[in-house]
């Protein structure tokens, strides 16, 4: 299923809530950004993720096959379709909370923020499977994309530094220490944790990057 109809119209189809239909034509469409790909079969749909911690070496790659639990993991970035993601832009965060998918922590602490998600596309082919978590502080997976706040990912543009920034969960319920997007090793599965600082300044494991171009 493509999510170019924005998460709301996704959401509303899969949980059959009354008028669906004029309830998601009346939400902002999600407006796919445009990237370079992460592998030449991907052309320009793609990107893939990394942190200031690793750099452009690194990337987010799925292990094993396009499934539901499929597990992310920091690897070296190649040129490989399990490096492939499409990167949908799916509205703010106050449109989010007005709709029911956002707490008030969220929705009261970050409204004019961007919602993100990542669908998993190997080699372009759309797989309806997005980056998520099912519990706070836990390894990060491959999930349903467009019906929950588990694969929503808050980008806090505020606190960019040359070009990454902290990616704050969806299902977050903490303010000060928001449950940000972490990549702690190479080798090692993404997963969310506290937002932490590092010689004064955020954690470089915990600053995302969209890493572009053909890897």
């Amino acid at each position: 299923m493509s999510f170019r109809n924005g998460f709301f119209a996704g959401l509303a189809a899969l949980t059959l809530v009354g008028a669906s239909l004029a309830a998601a034509s009346s939400t902002p469409a999600a407006a796919e950004s445009a990237r370079p790909a992460a592998s030449s079969a991907c052309g320009s749909k793609c990107t893939t993720i990394s942190n200031s911690a690793f750099n452009t070496g690194w990337a987010m790659e799925v292990v094993g096959s396009a499934e539901v639990g499929a597990p992310v993991y920091m690897v070296g970035a190649e040129n490989t379709e399990n490096e492939d993601f499409i990167l949908l832009t799916e509205g703010t965060v106050e449109e989010f909370y007005e709709y029911g998918i956002f707490n008030s922590t969220v929705g009261t602490t970050w409204p004019n923020d961007e919602v993100y998600q990542y669908e998993y596309a190997p080699g372009g082919q759309e797989s309806g499977l997005c980056v998520g978590e099912t519990a706070l502080g836990g390894a990060l997976t491959l999930q349903t994309c467009g019906v929950s706040a588990v694969t929503c990912w808050i980008a806090l543009t505020n606190d960019k530094i040359d070009g990454a920034e902290p990616l704050v969960i969806g299902t977050d319920n903490v303010v000060n220490t928001p449950y940000v997007m972490d990549a702690p090793a190479v080798f090692s599965s993404f997963e969310t944790a506290q937002m932490s600082l590092y010689q004064g300044t955020f954690s470089p494991y915990q600053m995302m990057f969209d890493q572009n171009g053909v890897l």
